[in-house]
């Protein structure tokens, strides 16, 4: 039997206008994420589910970045990870479940 094809992902369908801020005022590390971290109730009011897991991505090239960010990709397609990410109470366990994960991978 042949599996299904999946969804095609299509970035312009998860994004709208009143979450791109394209003039950030601040200029410092600190006034710039204090400036991201209060749009997350503006990404939260859009009709799915309200975003429960963030990831900041900080790294010093493209490469690193994209790397990173596809390895969180294929570990959160883990539903039994994305559940219990969001139910630890420490940060150990943050780590051990994410080391967990990707010795799967």
């Amino acid at each position: 039997m042949a599996t299904p094809e999946p969804k095609r992902l299509f970035i312009s369908e998860l994004i709208c206008a009143s979450t791109i801020e394209l003039q950030l005022r601040g200029r410092e590390r600190d006034e710039v994420l204090t400036e991201l971290v209060a749009k997350i109730p503006e990404i939260s009011d859009r009709p799915a589910q309200p975003a429960r897991l963030f990831f900041l991505l900080v790294t010093t090239t493209v490469v690193q970045h994209l790397a990173i960010l596809a390895r969180i990709s294929r570990l959160v397609h883990d539903r039994a990870l994305r559940q219990n990410l969001t139910k630890v109470d420490k940060a150990e366990k943050v780590i051990a479940l994410i080391r967990e994960a990707e010795a799967k991978l």
